[in-house]
């Protein structure tokens, strides 16, 4: 795991699991996020599979500290096997139908279509 965020190339998206894997959580100093597109998605991918990670046994310590991130981890599978067939379409296609999950875990309402607000 160190050896990866070393010297890997890192992301938002992908740095949020490893922080979630490494027990770090939003109380620091750090900006997270999810994957949007396939380019995000590979750094995350890169992450599981460079370090070993098992969706099984170690993704809920992410959903642990990253709630709203379990849209992402019970889509892990088919995101894998758009990944690895080349359709970024899809990945990107399936990343985005599950945005709207991710706003409402992390507290937000849908105002209107697109337009996310917080209440205070």
């Amino acid at each position: 795991m160190i050896e990866w965020i070393g010297t890997h190339d890192v992301g938002i998206s992908s740095k949020t699991m490893w922080c979630g894997l490494m027990g770090v959580g939003p109380g620091s100093n750090g900006r997270f996020d999810i994957p949007y597109d396939a380019d995000d998605f590979s750094r995350c991918y890169d992450l599981v599979t460079f370090a070993e990670i098992s969706p099984v046994d170690d993704f809920p310590r992410i959903c642990e500290i990253f709630p709203w991130y379990k849209p992402i981890v019970d889509s892990w599978d088919a995101l894998v096997e758009l990944y690895e067939k080349q359709d970024y379409k899809g990945v990107r296609h399936l990343l985005s139908s599950k945005q709207s999950d991710v706003m409402r875990l992390q507290g937000y309402g849908e105002k209107y279509p697109g337009w996310w607000t917080k209440p205070r």
